[in-house]
């Protein structure tokens, strides 16, 4: 209570110093089921960021732009809001000169980008983990992938026109991400990543990923352990794996299963510390240490 309290306190600031802003919230439903239909009621506006109707199969899963009355206006749904996302990292706030249209269609043109092979992909910016990545927020010891992935020119473009960007991270910590100004005659299109960029981005993701091959396959292995403490376990593991060589996700992911099999043993039994220095030396492929672990 007392940290939705105190990031109240800070939305209610930006929105005493200037009146005139509007008020959106991206909400993913992807992250928090139908977010968005629950505050459909609330909502100036709202529309779904891939233009499926409300209540569709594909609008449960996907992110939407809603606009709000002003925190000032009525409180009600912001307490809510707030509340929900320091226990689920499910949207960011945004406020803003401009109007509904005018950020809907902009947040759209970035929902994807231009790969180096020219091919497209969807670019969740609205996932808390891959904004905070994105723009590089330094206050977000919780990332995978500290950032900043996008340069200080895409950066301008994603954030054109937006006065305060917050959002949550998984610990439930509230962040303002620094937005920047951008020519508008150069603000259309696909943002256009370079390799290093896509690889990093994939990179970001190989936590969540790994946990849920984890829950799906080896469920019984993490059941004891906290749900708002498997995200940083698994990516306290996949720094150690990397550290050893490890690329491939079965190789990841087992080694996360070995972690947590094994616990604390993994850094200080000799034989298993020994088999994953042969594995560093590349003298061991790490399926044969598998089966040397005692």
């Amino acid at each position: 209570m007392e940290r939705t309290v105190s990031n109240l306190v800070v939305v209610h600031e930006a929105a005493s110093n200037d009146p005139s802003l509007n008020w959106f919230v991206i909400a993913d439903n992807a992250q928090h089921q139908d977010i968005s239909g629950r505050l459909a009621a609330a909502s100036v506006n709202l529309r779904c960021l891939f233009d499926s109707p409300q209540g569709s199969l594909l609008s449960k899963k996907t992110p939407y732009l809603i606009e709000l009355r002003s925190p000032l206006q009525s409180d009600q749904p912001w307490s809510w809001l707030i509340r929900e996302s320091t226990q689920t990292p499910c949207i960011s706030v945004i406020a803003a000169s401009r109007n509904f249209e005018s950020l809907y269609g902009q947040l759209v043109q970035h929902t994807q980008v231009v790969l180096p092979d020219e091919d497209t992909m969807f670019f969740a910016f609205w996932d808390a983990a891959i904004l905070g990545t994105l723009m590089g927020q330094s206050d977000d010891y919780s990332l995978h992938v500290s950032g900043p992935v996008l340069n200080l020119e895409q950066r301008a473009k994603l954030t054109n026109g937006i006065g305060f960007w917050w959002y949550w991270d998984r610990s439930g910590a509230m962040h303002s991400i620094s937005v920047g100004t951008s020519d508008a005659q150069n603000n259309t299109g696909f943002l256009k990543l370079s390799q290093q960029q896509v690889d990093e981005l994939v990179e970001a993701s190989v936590p969540d990923h790994v946990l849920h091959y984890i829950n799906l396959n080896q469920a019984h292995l993490i059941r004891d352990v906290h749900v708002g403490e498997r995200y940083s376990l698994v990516r306290t593991a996949l720094i150690r794996a990397r550290e050893i060589g490890l690329a491939s996700m079965r190789d990841l992911v087992d080694f996360v299963c070995v972690v947590l099999i094994y616990k604390s043993e993994v850094h200080k039994n000799k034989l298993i510390l020994e088999l994953l220095e042969r594995v560093k030396r590349r003298e061991l492929s790490f399926r044969r240490a598998i089966e040397e672990l005692p």
